[in-house]
């Protein structure tokens, strides 16, 4: 058991079985599925870009569009994911 301040989470990402989760430049693996987690946190700072991964807005570096108009969110570790549609659409009326 290795225990984490929400704080310093960064990113959340899940396959069928686990959830991975990013925090100081290491994963930890948990057998939660991503959902048990995205009722916890708190939404003005983390947002589900997709079914599979939530992100900590206060890690992301920059997000700049694809060829399809999705946003495709760069995090301070180097790692990217793409947002459905739906969430960059969100996120560009949030930075107006």
């Amino acid at each position: 058991i290795f225990p984490i301040q929400v704080d310093t989470v960064e990113y959340l990402r899940s396959d069928i079985k686990y959830t991975a989760v990013a925090s100081g430049g290491r994963q930890y693996l948990v057998n939660l599925p991503i959902t048990a987690f995205e009722q916890r946190l708190d939404p003005s700072r983390f947002i589900k870009l997709q079914r599979s991964c939530i992100v900590n807005l206060d890690f992301v570096v920059s997000m700049t569009p694809d060829e399809n108009s999705q946003l495709i969110v760069q995090m301070q570790d180097g790692s990217r994911f793409t947002a459905n549609r739906d969430v960059s659409k969100k996120l560009r009326e949030q930075s107006i």
